[in-house]
Order: C-alpha cells, then structure tokens, then sequence
C-alpha cells in the first residue's frame, strides 16, 4: 500500500516569506528552495494512500475551529546547545496562542496522530546545523527583529523527492 510523508503547516504568507526566506539565505539554510518557511503543527508522519481523505477531513476540521491567528514572528532564538537550530520564536496574546496550541492538538488525531517527540515550541527554521559561533552570531545580530503576521488557513505539505516538501491541499481557519 503507497504511502505519502505529509506534514502539516501554516505556511508563512507574502510578504513575509520572501522576508523570511533571505534571512535563511543570508544564514545559508540547506533547506532553503526544498521548504517553505512555516510553523509546523504535525512534524513528517506517513499516511497511507487510503487514509488521506480521513487525513484531509481532519485538516478542515481542525482548520474551521479554528479562527485567524495573528501572531509576532521573532525575536530570532536558538535551540542550542541541544540543536543548533536558529529560528524565529512565535509569541502572540493569550489568547492567539492558546489557538494555536488548541490547532496543533486538535490535528492530531485520525491518521495525523502521533506522538509529540519534543514539546511544542512554535517556531519558524531559519537554519539548521550552524556552527556555534556562526549561531550566536545570528541570534545576537537579529534579536530586535520582530514581525506580524496573520495566518488565514493550514497547508499540508507531502515531501516529493529530493527531500523537497510541497503544499498538496490547504484549509481555511475559522470558515466551516
């Protein structure tokens, strides 16, 4: 039976991806080109064939509970010593956030379930495997950057080959 590697994300919107995206040039992301910027909400699980329209159901679901989330982008952190991940932190009011937390709950469930192998820290990559110096360097250059942005629908993303990750159907958050 096929499986699909899927994800799902809220993928960052125009303008600020491009935004993103030549922060993560500037830090050299090997990722870069291969995935969009996003907050994940359900790492990498594979699905199977069968399966993705439960899969999908969930997506919406989940996506019409949920209202638009306007969230701050930034301050750029890191996950080091642990990982030497940089990122933007995610942050928001009480309440945007408590949205956001209740949206990753609820789309794990059905053939999205799996087990949370690290807390969830929203977050936006902006570059992995950086050598130490290098990570606080960034994390100390770019502290003051922060941004605004609001999210209006979830993407699921399927990796294709190549390690490359495309968005192969989205929900919109808050419509039924």
């Amino acid at each position: 039976m096929p499986k699909h590697r899927l994800g799902v994300v809220l993928l960052v919107p125009e303008p600020w991806r491009t935004e993103v995206d030549g922060l993560r040039r500037g830090l050299g992301d090997a990722a870069l080109g291969r995935v969009p910027p996003h907050i994940t909400l359900v790492p990498p699980i594979n699905v199977r064939e069968e399966d993705l329209g439960a899969a999908f159901d969930v997506l919406h679901e989940a996506g019409a509970r949920c209202p638009t989330l306007s969230l701050a982008l930034g301050p750029v952190a890191s996950f080091a010593p642990v990982n030497p991940v940089a990122y933007l932190a995610v942050s928001g009011a009480p309440v945007p956030i408590a949205h956001l937390v209740g949206l990753k709950d609820a789309l794990r469930s059905g053939p999205l379930e799996r087990p949370e192998d690290w807390p969830f820290v929203p977050h936006v990559t902006l570059a992995s495997g950086l050598p130490e110096d290098r990570l606080a360097a960034a994390v100390l250059a770019l502290s003051p950057l922060t941004m605004t942005v609001t999210f209006d629908r979830l993407h699921v993303l399927a990796e294709e080959p190549g390690q490359v990750w495309t968005p192969v159907t989205d929900a919109p958050l808050g419509r039924r």
